[in-house]
This record gives structure tokens, sequence and C-alpha cells, in this order.
């Protein structure tokens, strides 16, 4: 019995480690689009209590405030979804932009990928001032 509970409880783990959780593109952009003057708000008042959505967690930073919408994957092998605002419209505000200049843009949209890695980040702007961003690791 024992042992069966330590199987069970190990497959609970690894399940979870692999579990996703991320909203999609189109449900983040649409949520955006129609809640603008809402999250403006929130993002100037400082008070993030009324957002619900496909927004796991906000994080405030210096320089933009991050809009969590999920994550996947375990230690090397991540990715995340959200979307963030800058009021400076810096894409590079975004933790996980690469070092400055690195971005491709293409008609509202930066990508980059690392060299000879797996690493990638995606942003893409939204509407105003918020972006759309999505990095694997």
């Amino acid at each position: 019995m024992r042992r069966l509970a330590w199987v069970l409880a190990l497959v609970l783990l690894l399940s979870a480690c692999g579990s996703d959780d991320r909203e999609g593109r189109g449900r983040i952009f649409r949520f955006v689009q129609e809640n603008q003057e809402m999250l403006e708000r929130c993002v100037r008042e400082s008070d993030y209590a009324e957002i619900g959505g496909p927004v796991r967690e906000v994080l405030v930073r210096e320089d933009h405030v991050e809009f969590v919408c999920g994550g996947a994957g375990f230690g090397p092998e991540t990715a995340y979804r959200g979307f963030f605002y800058t009021e400076t419209d810096d894409v590079y505000a975004i933790w996980c932009a690469p070092p400055r200049g690195a971005f491709a843009e293409t008609e509202g949209a930066w990508t980059w990928r690392e060299p000879d890695g797996d690493n990638r980040c995606y942003v893409e702007h939204i509407c105003g001032h918020f972006y759309y961003y999505d990095a694997s690791f």
C-alpha cells in the first residue's frame, strides 16, 4: 500500500511538471482590446484587483507592468505567454527580451531566436501601450 502511494505521488508530480496553462494568443488579444480602458486605469492607479480573464498574475516593474497569462514545461523546457504595458513603448522592457538591438522587427512584431540555441522571444503590439509576449527556453 505504501509503495502504491509513492507511485501515485510520483505520477501526479510528473504530470504537473508537464502541464500547460498558457492562454492562446487570440484570447489574450481580445481581452486587452476589449478591456483597454480598464487596464490603463489599473496601471494608472496601481490597483489590479478587478483584472480577471486570462491574467494569472500581475508583476509591477520599474519600466513596465507584466500580465502573466500562463506557462508550460519544467526546468530548461519552459514557455510563457502574457502581455505587458510600457508607457514608452519599449519592446525590450519585458524580461524575456534579448539584448538591445537583437530583435528582428516586421510589421508590429519583434522576434528573436538564440543563435545555436532554443531560447526565443516573440513580442507583438496589441493596442495602445500594450504588447503580447511569447517566450520559450
